[in-house]
């Protein structure tokens, strides 16, 4: 036998042992469905520091507190907020809004807006970078505006070359955006404030949510034509891809518990083993149509994932009034 099919049966024996002990230590479920004011929604946060989450609605911010499931709503002008995102040690969280052009910063002491700063055309989706202490906000116009949430402005934008959608950042002053039109991941240094390079990603259409796993240093990428692509951060490597349902916005990832997400909104949540050398599917968790966003609290490895309304749900058969947040955790 040569060397490299030894490596081959080596790496499939790993992820027949990865899904066996997934599959022996328990399963992900829905445990419960928690009802919510009604509206629309769209993208959710988690500041587990403060045990609050954020979601995206219609006309400003969802706040839910995980602990007594109490709810509050953040003004935002009054404009729809596409994706929050908290700050670490500041007292405003940072909301998208394409209708407006801009973000805004809001204060979770009072709910009130405390700025509005121009933010490129349409920008939906953002990410904090811990490296620089800034929050890199991704616009349609191909530009990262770069906002300092202690001074409560904009600090400088970078060029991208193509339609912006998920971003992440590895805690090292890297930005990877999933570049919808392109078909890849731009990486972005955002200390030296420019675009180095893209990662093709093949067999990836339309590429929508993005996670990062900092044990591996792989980019997980969820695409609309149902799969979800490996790549390795550091060279750009195509490691795979896994199959998953249709629909994804989101990828969520666990770094701490070896498991990554990608709800999709035909009601099925991929759940992904990150505990070999390369990510596996270990199950797929039926859900709630429409669910397609979320988040994971790393403390107790909970995901909270908001869904609009249902017609039924496969995992008990009952309509969502409106607007629920499901609940998802490992059972054993």
């Amino acid at each position: 036998m040569n060397l490299g099919n030894l490596r081959a049966l080596v790496l499939i024996a790993a992820s027949l042992g990865v899904q066996s002990a997934f599959a022996a230590g328990g399963h992900y479920a829905v445990t419960q469905q928690i009802e919510a004011p009604e509206g629309a929604w769209t993208f959710a946060s988690i500041d587990h520091t403060k045990h609050q989450m954020y979601v995206g609605r219609s006309s400003g911010i969802l706040e839910f507190d995980l602990q007594s499931h109490k709810t509050r709503t953040l003004d935002g002008n009054g404009k729809r907020v596409q994706m929050v995102v908290p700050v670490p040690g500041s007292a405003v969280v940072v909301g998208t809004q394409d209708t407006t052009n801009s973000a805004v910063l809001v204060d979770i002491s009072n709910g009130s807006v405390a700025a509005q700063i121009p933010a490129g055309r349409r920008p939906e989706t953002a990410a904090y970078d811990p490296a620089t202490g800034l929050v890199a906000v991704m616009g349609g116009s191909a530009e990262v505006t770069l906002i300092d949430a202690k001074t409560k402005a904009a600090v400088g934008s970078i060029p991208v070359e193509g339609i912006l959608e998920s971003g992440a950042t590895d805690g090292k002053g890297h930005l990877y955006i999933n570049l919808e039109d392109k078909h890849a991941i731009a990486v972005v240094d955002l200390s030296a404030r420019k675009m180095t390079g893209s990662f093709p990603m093949k067999d990836c259409k339309e590429p929508t949510g993005l996670g990062y796993d900092s044990k591996l240093n792989v980019l997980i990428s969820s695409c609309s034509n149902n799969v979800a692509k490996v790549i390795d951060a550091g060279s750009g490597a195509d490691l795979g891809s896994i199959q998953i349902a249709g629909g994804p916005d989101a990828v969520l990832v666990d770094s701490e518990r070896r498991v990554a997400f990608v709800p999709c909104s035909e009601g099925r949540l991929a759940v992904i083993s990150l505990a070999s050398t390369k990510p596996v599917l270990s199950e797929t968790v039926v859900t709630a149509q429409g669910a397609k966003t979320g988040a994971i609290d790393p403390t107790t490895g909970k995901l909270y994932i908001p869904v609009g309304r249902a017609p039924e749900t496969d995992f008990g058969g009952r309509a969502i009034p409106g607007f629920a947040i499901l609940v998802v955790e490992r059972k054993s």
